[in-house]
């Protein structure tokens, strides 16, 4: 009798110790809405943040017109996805052809569309759609909605 009752304390601390310790995939998140017109100070903040370095001030010029477009397709897609955080990441200054050559895809919209992490990077992780519903955002494949092909 004393042996199940010590194999039963060690089956309920390990049924314990299994389960996770906090789950919450209600958590709401605020999505980022960027004010276009604040876009060179977001273009500085995105500069220092990510210790972005260009040629001159034609590569500057032309790397900014990518982040404008970025901040863009970000409002956009925040605006129609209700399950995924999309915001600035790394990749948010990258032209067409930089996308290109990183990827070996031949790009057709805005890099880095997805945070943290992220092509798909939601900076801080956060709930990711899947194939079928990130191709409901615009009714094309999923690498069109990312912006390649």
């Amino acid at each position: 009798m004393r042996f199940i009752s010590i194999v039963l304390v060690f089956v309920v601390l390990a049924i314990v110790n299994a389960a996770p310790a906090v789950e919450n995939n209600d958590v709401d998140y605020i999505k980022p809405y960027y004010d276009i017109n604040k876009a060179p100070e977001l273009f500085e903040k995105f500069i220092k943040d990510y210790n972005k370095k260009y040629k001159d001030e034609a590569d500057q010029q032309v790397h900014y017109q990518a982040f404008v477009k970025f901040l863009k397709k970000i409002n956009k897609f925040n605006a129609i996805s209700p399950d995924t955080v999309f915001d600035i990441n790394y990749l948010a200054d990258y032209t067409e052809e930089e996308m290109q050559n990183l990827f070996g895809l031949k790009s057709r919209g805005i890099p880095g569309l997805f945070k943290s992490g992220s092509i798909l990077c939601p900076s801080v992780a956060r709930k990711v759609v899947s194939s079928n519903k990130v191709s409901e955002l615009e009714g094309n494949s999923t690498s069109q909605v990312l912006g390649f092909q």
